[in-house]
């Protein structure tokens, strides 16, 4: 007969569902409200069905992984099922379904609360009411289950968890109603004696009610379309709502140890700078930061950096946010700290020693001076943003200082801004785009760009400040090969090299990172080499451990590459191969470093009748 009625509500699904448990569900069926738990549902069938044991309707469900109403999970399982069905909840109603969502995301100390993964740490197992709310809605709320909110959301009062009459924690296990204490009851019956409505609580105040409304928002189950309109910065935006009510916990207790607040539970006026330090991320996330005044002497990022950078109670891609907000705020550091010390500090590198990781360099700079162009130099190793555009041009870090200072990088602004100001007004359209719009070519036989400066002179940033600027005047054509190198310097054409050997012949004004040591893969791009050969050259004692630009143009003035010769020879329109081969046979003074030749400057160019003279130092 079901099958022949209109089922456009799921009403007969829903009765065709309970017909196999006769005998195995309680008599007054009971529907699933807004903002509840199903063990908060249980408590209400319970007393709606004249049970005062609450563990009857588990025992109907034939659960074996819960024991006990308390024990009863949030989210999705077949024994789940089984106790809806024994409260005859149907499950296509609004409220079921939300309790039902499967989870964002998962992990072993997670659980599904509405479908957010909420730390299994933060649901109590102690009973938790609002007076004021019960009075509003009769009605137990999932909300008040979870440890680190001590109110209510809707009224903002504090949560009672200790009967005021009997001073006993609040349970699960017995039902007088969800509005009494379960423990005290009325001589010789079975009704409840303490009224919990008539004990309302004190209600928290906090200077930023819309940061909290937020944080409480993100797992509200009653207000999970809430923060659909809110604007969040695209990091943010990206992670899932667990993840960011998470962040919100561990930033509130940072705040809250920071400020000397000793209490279990966490103070609402904390959650609300958390809430509003995602609000505006980054900077009121920095801020909230700096502002901090820790009890010890230690420096302020320590505590972010032990208590959330590492924290294994966020997500992955959390802990990466926080390990960038590091990373400038160490820099802000350095920089701070260099502002202190001053501009005028001498050079004191140690040329025992390689040079260490940008990350641990920053950090003895927060302790150690430095000279400016070092301390900038430094603080580009350590931004992504410097060694992606260092990577993309082609040219060692340090030489980007000098193409921002002559206002061609606008796009380090961010990370120098600060601390060192562009001596030149920023170009409208940045090196980078100008080398964009160049006009491509087959590069097919030509010599690039970066070939053609080496061999014609010592090659540092101002050397390279030269070239881009003629190429902005108009003074020098540059043109861009056709294939996937995009503006690197090595793909990069002068279709008339005497165009660029009158910029490099002009007066050479002293380079800001001359005396700057260079890491061997930026030594390597100033040399066009690759670092295992740099490493070679210092381990054969031709360069320090920590060479400079100076002791790449103190080699040069002696040496020659092959590829400089190479250079040379096409440029004179002579056979390359031919004239190399002849020098291999010759006497002229050489050194072998691995794999790679050094021919003598002197007698290379005495032996090929090449222009000596055409390396400008």
């Amino acid at each position: 007969m079901l099958d022949k009625v209109d089922d456009k509500h799921g009403l007969v699904e829903h009765l065709a569902s309970l017909v196999g448990m006769k005998g195995r569900m309680l008599a007054i069926p009971t529907d699933m409200q807004e903002g509840e738990a199903l063990r908060d549902t249980v408590l209400r069938a319970s007393e709606r069905n004249g049970f005062r044991n609450t563990k009857m309707a588990v025992d109907l469900a034939g659960s074996r992984s819960f024991r006990s109403v308390a024990a009863i999970p949030i989210g999705p399982s077949d024994e789940i099922d089984s106790l809806v069905n024994v409260l005859g909840i149907r499950k296509d109603s609004d409220a079921a379904l939300r309790m039902l969502l499967e989870p964002e995301s998962s992990g072993r100390d997670r659980i599904n609360f509405f479908g957010i993964n909420v730390r299994r740490g933060h649901l109590s197992g102690a009973r938790r009411v609002s007076p004021r709310s019960l009075r509003l809605h009769g009605r137990q709320k999932a909300m008040w289950s979870l440890k680190p909110l001590s109110f209510d959301p809707e009224t903002r009062e504090k949560l009672l968890d200790h009967c005021p009459v009997c001073n006993r924690q609040l349970g699960w296990s017995r039902c007088y109603g969800v509005a009494f204490c379960d423990s005290c009851t009325l001589p010789g019956s079975f009704v409840g004696a303490v009224d919990l409505r008539e004990f309302p609580q004190p209600v928290v105040e906090v200077n930023d009610d819309e940061a909290l409304r937020f944080v409480t928002d993100l797992i509200d189950p009653e207000r999970l379309h809430a923060n659909s309109s809110v604007p969040l910065h695209r990091d943010l935006a990206e992670q899932n709502r667990g993840d960011l009510f998470q962040l919100a916990i561990q930033l509130a207790g940072v705040s809250q140890r920071n400020e000397g607040i000793d209490s279990d539970a966490l103070n609402p006026s904390c959650i609300a700078k958390a809430g509003r330090a995602l609000l505006g991320w980054p900077d009121a996330y920095d801020a909230m930061f700096a502002a901090s005044k820790p009890r010890s002497a230690e420096d302020p990022s320590k505590e972010l950096s032990n208590r959330l950078r590492f924290d294994p109670t966020l997500s992955r891609s959390v802990r990466g946010l926080l390990k960038s907000r590091f990373e400038v705020d160490l820099r802000k550091q350095v920089v701070r700290r260099q502002q202190e010390f001053g501009t005028q500090v001498p050079y004191q590198c140690s040329v025992a020693q390689p040079l260490r990781q940008a990350r641990s360099e920053l950090l003895r700079l927060r302790s150690n001076p430095a000279p400016d162009s070092e301390v900038a130099v430094k603080v580009l190793r350590d931004a992504p943003e410097a060694r992606q555009l260092s990577k993309v041009l082609g040219l060692p870090v340090p030489f980007l200082v000098e193409l921002y200072d002559d206002g061609m990088m606008p796009e380090l602004t961010s990370v120098l801004g600060n601390f060192r100001k562009a001596r030149q007004k920023h170009w409208t359209t940045s090196l980078l785009q100008t080398l964009k719009t160049a006009p491509l070519v087959e590069p097919s036989g030509m010599v690039s760009l970066a070939l053609l400066s080496f061999q014609m002179a010592h090659m540092d940033g101002k050397r390279w400040v030269q070239i881009f600027r003629a190429m902005a005047d108009g003074r020098v054509s540059v043109s861009r090969g056709a294939t996937d190198k995009g503006c690197d310097v090595r793909n990069l054409y002068i279709p008339r090299t005497d165009q660029l050997e009158a910029v490099l012949m002009g007066s050479r004004q002293v380079s800001a990172t001359e005396r700057v040591p260079l890491r061997q893969c930026e030594s390597g791009l100033a040399m066009g080499i690759s670092r295992p050969v740099v490493a070679c050259f210092i381990k054969n004692d031709l360069l320090p451990t920590n060479p400079t630009i100076n002791d790449i143009g103190d080699l040069r003035k002696h040496w020659m590459l092959a590829s400089e010769i190479r250079t040379k020879l096409l440029l004179e329109n002579r056979v390359a191969t031919q004239r190399l081969r002849a020098l291999e046979k010759s006497e002229v003074g050489r050194l072998s470093v691995g794999l790679t030749t050094l021919w003598s400057r002197v007698g290379a160019c005495e032996n090929l009748g090449l222009l000596q003279s055409r390396f400008h130092r």
